[in-house]
């Protein structure tokens, strides 16, 4: 069961061709938060995603994972 379910809809106009929009969010112990979207539209829909970090922390790959980090306290990583 979901944490949370939101019905993201609204935040686009009826013009982009999309019937309904749903996020899913979980929250997997304390170190681990899921978020899946549904996209359902009239047609096929191209889909993008732009992930924000705090301004003080860098993106950084490892291992094929994104992670944020913050100069002071690098041992410390938000997955």
């Amino acid at each position: 069961m979901p944490f949370a379910l939101v019905d993201l809809t609204a935040c686009y106009p009826p013009e982009a061709g999309v019937t309904q929009v749903w996020r899913a969010v979980w929250l997997i112990g304390r170190a681990q938060l899921l978020v899946c979207d549904q996209v359902q539209g009239a047609a096929p829909l191209p889909v993008a995603y732009h992930w924000h970090g705090h301004p003080e922390l860098y993106w950084c790959i490892q291992q094929g994972e994104a992670l944020l980090a913050s100069a002071e306290q690098p041992e410390r990583l938000l997955h």
